[in-house]
């Protein structure tokens, strides 16, 4: 399965992928639906970190080197996320990834109901076939119980007179 991917993220960001949404239909299988959502969460985990490991970083001390990443004509300053906003989008991300674990935990929750289902419908199946067959031989042995009874019938006649 292959994801599409846009240049930018919700930001605008350049060199951001954004994952899009699959064309999902209803002969989707629900294990590729799992995986493609497992797959979007590594994604935006692993995006995360870029982004942590390649924005700009406030130094410590003069003599400890920051990775910056800033891009051309921006001064560190500017390339900074306020930390108010850091702290925004760093519980969004929390959110939406919450979300999507609860969401799998669920589409993983129906697998087994529908697995149990479909081990329910073959012993259900199992049982209608031993009813059918104790059906046909009571069936039978009330047909034999009959013939038996008008046999004895024709030897008490017969006896009588």
């Amino acid at each position: 399965m292959t994801n599409n991917m846009a240049s930018t993220s919700a930001d605008g960001a350049a060199g951001i992928d954004k994952p899009q949404k699959p064309q999902l239909d209803e002969e989707t299988d629900p294990l590729s639906t799992l995986s493609f959502s497992l797959s979007l969460i590594l994604q935006i985990a692993s995006t995360s970190l870029h982004r942590l490991s390649s924005s700009t970083h406030i130094p410590l001390h003069p003599e400890i080197p920051a990775h910056i990443h800033t891009g051309p004509g921006v001064s560190a300053p500017e390339g900074l996320v306020p930390p108010a906003q850091m702290k925004e989008d760093i519980q969004e991300l929390v959110d939406d990834l919450m979300e999507r674990v609860s969401w799998m935990k669920d589409e993983i929750g129906r697998l087994e109901v529908e697995r149990k289902e479909e081990e329910q419908e073959s012993r259900l199946r199992a049982l209608d076939e031993e009813m059918r067959q104790a059906n046909e031989e009571y069936a039978d042995a009330l047909q034999e119980a009959k013939e038996l009874r008008t046999k004895v019938e024709e030897l008490l006649l017969r006896s009588c007179v």
